[in-house]
C-alpha cells in the first residue's frame, strides 16, 4: 500500500512490512512487564529456576550437594532442564530464567503464524490475535514447560501439515524424531499435538478418494509411525506403577478452566477482556461470521472432547484441566475465518480489542513491579540466613484475606526457592517427585522433602509439633501431598511467615524472629515439641510448647 499526502508521496509501505511493524511492536508491549521486574512472579517460577541453579551448581557447591542430588534420565518434562542450564554460564540464572519466560510467551505466536501460513497460505496479521492470550492462568501459574512446548507443538503440527505431500519414509522418520523431542520437552503439549495430528488424520482418511485398503493404511502408518517411542515410553512409566491421586473437579474449576486463556492475574482488566471475548464470539457465531476451514474441524473437535474430559487432578497432577483451553484456543486462531461487514467496524474492532490488550499489558505489568518489589526485598533479606540451612515459609489459610497481601497470594509460596538460589538452603517444597523432576532431596532431608505441596499455617506448625509426632515419618496428606512440616523444630533451621503478624501462643516459644520485613518475617527454629489439647474439652485452648533445653533443665531439677 503507499501512504501519501498532498503534494508529497512518501515511501511506500508493504503489507509484509506493516505486518512485521505490528508484530514487533505487539512482542515489545507483550514482553514489557518482563523487562521492568527481576523476578517474574509467577507462582512455580522461582522453584523453576532454583532447580536450574541446582543443575548448573551443584558439582561445585557442597553446601547444595548436601541438600540435593540429581538424578539425569529420560522424563517428559525437561525443556526448562536442557535449556537453561547452557545458558546459567553465560548470565545470571534470573536473566536466563526470565528468556526462557519470553520464549513461553513468543513461541506460540510463531507456531499460529506458522500454522496459519500452512493454512491460508499467506501469515497475514490474524495471527496478531495469539498475543491476546499471551498472559493467560497457566502463565500466572508457572506451567512454563508446557507454554513453551505448546508452541514446539503448533510448530510441529504445521510442519506436519505442510509436510503431506512428502514421501511416507522421510516424513515418518522426521516427524518420529519431532514427536519424541516434544515429549521429552512436557507430555501435555506432546498429548495435544497428537490428538492434532489424530483429527487431522481422520479428515484426510474420510476425504480419501484413492485405493480405500491401501491408501488407509499408509496415511495411518505414516502418521502413528511418529508416536511409537514416546507411546512406548508412557507404557513403562504406566507399568512402574505411576499413578496417584486424580479428582475430575467441580463446576468452579471447569469454569475457571474454560476462562484460563484470557484470565491471568484476576485484575478488572482481566474479567472485562474475557467478557468481552466470549461475548463476541456468540455473536458472531449467531451470525455466521465465523468459519473454521473444513481440514482443521476435527483437529478441534479432538482437542475439545479431551478438554472435557480432562480432569483437574491427574496421577498427582494438578491444573492438567486448564492447559487444553490455551492450545485450542491457539490452534481455533489459526484456523478461523471472521468476517467483518465493513471498513469502519473491522477498525472499530481492532480499536477496542487493542484498548483491551493494553489495559490488561499495565494491569499485569502493576502486579508484577509491586510483586517483584516484595520477591526482590526478601532476596535481600536472605543474607542472614546461613548457607545450607533448611527453610520453609507459613502462610495464612488461602479462604483468609490479611491485611497488605495480594489478590494471588500463592506467588509467595516459592519464597524459599530464592534462599535455595542465593544461599544453597533447602526448601521442602522443590518439586522433586521422581516421575517428574530431575532434582531429588539429599539422604538427610528426605523426612521432610514433599513431592508437591503448600505452605502449611501457623496454626497448622502447632499440629506438626506434636509431641507424639516427635522423631517419625511425615505423614501423607489424601491428595498423596506429604505433610511435610511433621516434626519441624528438629528438622527444619528456619520459617518464614508471610502476611501473618505473630505466631500464637505456645508454638511462638519454637520461634525466634531474625528479622521482620514489610510483608514477612524470618523465624529462627528452636527445638522443642508441643503437647496438643483435647479438642473434646475445648477448642479454643493453644498448645502447651516447650523447648528442649527447658525440658532438660526441668528433667534435671527433678532428679
Amino acid at each position: 500500500m503507499t501512504i501519501t499526502t498532498p503534494g508529497k508521496l512518501i515511501a511506500p509501505i508493504s503489507e509484509r512490512q506493516l505486518a512485521l511493524l505490528l508484530y514487533t511492536i505487539l512482542s515489545a508491549a507483550v514482553l514489557y512487564p518482563l523487562f521492568i521486574v527481576e523476578i517474574p512472579p509467577l507462582v512455580d517460577y522461582p522453584s523453576h529456576i532454583a532447580r536450574i541453579h541446582i543443575l548448573s551448581s551443584i558439582a561445585s557447591d557442597t553446601a547444595l550437594q548436601a541438600n540435593y542430588a540429581v538424578t539425569w534420565r529420560a522424563l517428559p518434562n525437561l525443556a526448562m532442564d536442557i535449556i537453561l542450564p547452557p545458558l546459567t554460564a553465560l548470565m545470571s540464572v534470573y536473566t536466563a530464567g526470565k528468556i526462557f519466560v519470553g520464549l513461553a510467551i513468543l513461541i506460540p505466536v510463531a507456531g499460529v503464524a506458522a500454522l496459519r501460513k500452512v493454512l491460508h497460505g499467506q501469515v497475514g496479521i490474524a495471527p496478531a490475535l495469539a498475543f491476546l492470550p499471551a498472559y493467560n492462568l497457566c502463565l500466572t501459574w508457572g506451567f512454563l514447560n508446557f507454554l513453551f512446548a505448546t508452541g514446539l507443538c503448533i510448530l510441529a503440527f504445521a510442519g506436519w501439515v505442510a509436510s503431506r505431500h512428502w514421501r511416507p519414509v522421510p516424513r515418518a522418520a522426521s516427524f518420529a524424531l519431532i514427536a519424541l523431542g516434544l515429549y521429552f520437552s512436557h507430555i501435555f503439549a506432546f498429548g495435544a499435538y497428537a490428538l492434532s495430528v489424530g483429527g487431522y488424520t481422520l479428515h484426510q482418511l474420510i476425504n480419501q478418494r484413492s485405493d480405500f485398503p491401501k491408501a488407509w493404511a499408509s496415511t495411518l502408518s505414516v502418521a502413528g509411525t511418529q508416536f511409537l517411542l514416546p507411546a512406548a515410553f508412557i507404557l513403562l512409566t504406566l507399568l512402574s506403577g505411576s499413578g496417584g491421586y486424580t479428582f475430575y473437579g467441580d463446576t468452579h474449576a471447569k469454569v475457571l478452566a474454560l476462562v484460563t486463556p484470557f484470565y491471568s492475574v484476576g485484575s478488572k482488566a482481566d474479567f472485562l477482556f474475557a467478557f468481552f471475548v466470549a461475548g463476541f464470539l456468540i455473536w458472531m457465531a449467531i451470525r455466521r461470521r465465523i468459519s473454521v476451514i473444513p481440514a482443521m474441524r476435527m483437529p478441534l473437535i479432538f482437542l475439545l472432547l479431551a478438554a472435557i474430559a480432562t480432569p483437574e487432578w491427574l496421577m498427582r497432577t494438578w491444573a492438567v484441566d486448564i492447559r487444553l483451553p490455551v492450545v485450542i484456543t491457539l490452534v481455533a486462531i489459526a484456523s478461523m475465518n471472521i468476517k467483518i461487514e465493513s471498513r469502519s467496524a473491522a477498525i472499530a474492532l481492532s480499536a477496542i480489542v487493542f484498548a483491551l490488550f493494553v489495559a490488561r499489558v499495565a494491569a499485569t505489568a502493576e502486579f508484577w513491579s509491586r510483586a517483584d518489589a516484595n520477591l526482590s526485598e526478601f532476596r535481600a533479606a536472605t543474607a542472614m540466613i546461613p548457607e545450607g540451612a533448611r527453610i520453609m515459609t507459613v502462610q495464612p489459610p488461602t479462604s483468609e484475606t490479611p491485611e497488605g497481601a495480594d489478590q494471588l497470594r500463592q506467588i509467595y509460596w516459592g519464597l524459599p526457592a530464592i534462599a535455595v538460589i542465593e544461599r544453597s538452603a533447602f526448601t521442602p517444597t522443590l518439586f522433586t517427585d521422581f516421575e517428574k523432576q530431575l532434582l531429588q532431596p539429599a539422604e538427610r532431608n528426605r523426612a521432610i522433602d514433599t513431592p508437591f505441596g503448600r505452605p502449611p499455617s501457623l496454626n497448622d506448625l502447632e499440629s506438626g509439633a506434636a509431641l507424639n509426632l516427635r522423631g517419625t515419618k511425615a505423614r501423607l496428606h489424601w491428595t498423596g501431598r506429604s505433610i511435610f512440616w511433621t516434626d519441624w523444630p528438629h528438622r527444619l533451621d528456619y520459617v518464614v511467615s508471610v502476611f501473618d503478624a505473630a505466631p500464637p501462643d505456645g508454638v511462638g516459644i519454637l520461634l525466634n524472629p531474625i528479622h521482620t520485613g514489610s510483608f514477612f518475617v524470618i523465624y529462627e527454629t528452636i527445638k522443642g515439641s508441643c503437647e496438643l489439647p483435647d479438642p473434646m474439652d475445648d477448642e479454643s485452648l493453644r498448645a502447651t510448647c516447650f523447648r528442649d533445653d527447658d525440658a532438660e533443665r526441668q528433667g534435671g531439677a527433678a532428679s
